[in-house]
């Protein structure tokens, strides 16, 4: 085909030359004789890269047969009908194949991919071990932001040598696996660990790989962020010096429960206060994680409940994950979708089906008639109407005719916490970014390096900096061995009470209707021209009273004071953080020698009670604007 282009080329260019021979034009001949002499060296060249380009990667075009091994012209031919001459080979077969009909045989060995198949073969077997139903188009979604992928690239490769890693998981409730038998090996972050471990076995003398599973019942991402230089203090003293991942879980509780923001995608609405300061906390974290860990892959991972009309923090994470190119894997995204879609399919008052009428969708998202609760426990297995509506409310008793009630497989005891399949289907998603890094490690994919923005999104980076070290971080519940000093009372009146409640919170707990309880913390610091003064407390939707704070400088005996409330609107129980003082340094509201005074008020006429929990007391230096 080549040699004719030639051919053709070379005719035309004699036949121009003839022409303005006779013409006698010698400028006008000279120019064009010129042109095609670049035109004929360019085909040359081009037709020279072709071919090379094509040897390098063991393709020939000019003689393509459907086997990828092609002898020498002194071998054995295979008959006409059997070779395949311009199409690219696809399969590999031992004979060699001659193509008869080209006028000029060149031959040469075609190479064999044995690698790319490896990492065909290694990456459909990881696919085949998914949960039944995960589709190619659920794990597209899955991936809600791919990021940069650099660091996770450094895992992998890591891993492909024998070398352990140590992971680090912070969240809340549910990646402490709430209502999972065997929590710490059935969750998704024990799933994950078994995968690593499975996969990758370290090599002879070395630790395991390990799961730092540090996630809090009820906790955002703002608590980690009063945490974090004293978590990874902690972490070092236990001899990790540098995490090889770390996974961030908060979108559900990030969301704090703001269901009633109906305006909530209208850009004037999203972020008032509360989600500001969610996007900021978590915009501390990345800049903290990244600025000290240079190789740590750090993943957001993002789950949603089983309640449609309430959103989650994702959207929050995703300004700063976009800022920072940092990967996220969206629970959210990959199955809730379809999980919604189902609820839409059943009865809209009784929740339940049809089983004869073709109603529900298949595994893992359709209903079944009976509960199948694998390795849940501590909760009654509920039907969907009841985990919307409680227990006795009337539809659940009242299904029409032929209709049985909906057991959904991801929510069994609760309509927050995902199911142990819940689970699963999200160590499947983030088994899936691993292994995509390294399939992409397998075929030498190159990764564009990361950058990390000299700017901040929420804040100004010094701003950021301050808010992840913490100089004081003291708390009523003990999340890691000496990792956080107890918050001890100075003085207290009777009414307050250490004690521990719904999954084993501790807090400084007063009920008294009464009011009038009061209880003291002391701040003891090096002197500093002035610190932010912080303090958490559990908020509720009902039987919650209102508290006065004040901070008492005892140098300067300035006092400054705040009265707060426990109780919101929204149906959510959570730590919840109000700042006591002004952040801003020329205030000097604490010096350093301070005093917390909390005082509880009267019970309000409207509500069932009057209780008041303190759970935290953190402390760092004010930012200089």
């Amino acid at each position: 085909r080549h040699k004719n282009e030639l051919v053709g080329v070379a005719q035309e260019t004699f036949s121009t030359f003839c022409i303005m021979l006779s013409s006698r034009n010698t400028k006008l001949l000279l120019a064009i004789v010129a042109v095609l002499a670049l035109v004929s060296a360019w085909v040359h060249l081009h037709i020279a890269h072709v071919t090379l380009h094509h040897a390098d990667h063991g393709v020939n075009h000019e003689i393509e047969p459907r086997n990828n091994a092609i002898g020498n012209l002194n071998a054995a031919t295979l008959p006409p009908s059997q070779c395949k001459c311009d199409v690219c080979p696809t399969t590999t077969l031992p004979s060699p194949c001659i193509c008869p009909n080209i006028p000029t045989q060149r031959t040469h060995q075609m190479t064999a991919q044995p690698t790319t198949n490896k990492c065909t073969s290694d990456m459909d077997r990881i696919r085949s071990s998914f949960t039944a139903g995960v589709t190619d188009e659920m794990l597209r979604r899955s991936r809600s932001r791919v990021g940069n992928t650099a660091r996770l690239r450094s895992v992998m490769q890591k891993l492909s040598n024998g070398e352990r890693i140590d992971m680090v998981a912070f969240g809340g409730s549910i990646s402490r696996a709430h209502g999972i038998k065997m929590a710490d090996q059935n969750g998704w972050t024990g799933q994950v660990l078994r995968w690593i471990t499975d996969e990758y076995p370290v090599k002879e003398g070395q630790e395991p790989h390990k799961m730092h599973n540090l996630a809090v019942h009820g906790a955002n991402i703002c608590y980690l962020e009063k945490r974090l230089a004293a978590s990874m203090r902690d972490l070092e003293a236990h001899g990790v010096s540098s995490p090889d991942v770390v996974f961030l879980e908060y979108a559900v509780n990030d969301y704090e429960g703001q269901d009633d923001k109906v305006q909530l995608f209208f850009i004037e609405n999203i972020f008032f206060d509360g989600f500001q300061e969610i996007a900021t906390c978590a915009e501390g974290i990345i800049r903290n994680l990244y600025e000290k860990y240079r190789n740590t892959a750090v993943m957001f991972v993002e789950f949603r409940t089983s309640v449609e009309s309430r959103q989650t923090g994702q959207f929050l994470h995703h300004v700063v994950s976009q800022h920072y190119d940092v990967p996220s894997v969206s629970y959210a995204d990959a199955a809730l979708p379809e999980f919604f879609r189902q609820v839409s399919m059943l009865h809209p008052e009784s929740l339940s089906y049809d089983p004869t009428a073709g109603s529900v969708l298949p595994a893992p998202f359709g209903c079944t008639p009976e509960c199948e609760a694998d390795n849940m426990e501590g909760f009654p297995c509920r039907p969907l109407c009841k985990l919307y509506k409680g227990s006795q409310a009337p539809p659940c008793l009242e299904l029409p005719p032929g209709h049985v009630p909906c057991y959904t497989r991801l929510f069994v005891a609760d309509e927050v916490h995902p199911s142990y399949l819940g689970h699963t289907l999200v160590r499947d998603f983030v088994v899936h970014a691993f292994a995509t890094e390294r399939d992409g490690l397998c075929r030498d994919q190159q990764r564009t390096p990361e950058h990390i923005p000299k700017h901040g999104v929420m804040a100004s980076v010094p701003e950021l900096r301050a808010r992840g070290n913490f100089a004081m971080v003291n708390e009523t519940h003990m999340v890691s061995p000496n990792r956080i000093p107890l918050l001890v009372a100075a003085t207290k009146t009777s009414g307050w009470v250490l004690k521990a409640e719904r999954f084993d919170r501790y807090g400084w707990i007063s009920e008294n209707t009464s009011g009038g309880e009061t209880i003291t913390f002391p701040i003891a610091l090096p002197q500093a021209k002035c610190y932010a003064v912080f303090l958490g407390v559990m908020r509720s939707y009902q039987g919650m009273g209102k508290y006065e704070v004040a901070v008492i400088d005892n140098k300067t005996h300035k006092k400054t004071t705040k009265l707060l409330d426990g109780q919101w609107l929204t149906h959510i129980s959570v730590w919840s953080e109000d700042i006591i003082t002004s952040d801003d340094a020329s205030m000097a509201d604490c010096t350093g020698d301070c005093t917390v005074l909390v005082t509880t008020q009267d019970k309000l006429a409207n509500r069932t009670g009057n209780k008041v929990k303190l759970l935290t007391l953190s402390v760092r230096e004010c930012i200089e604007h």
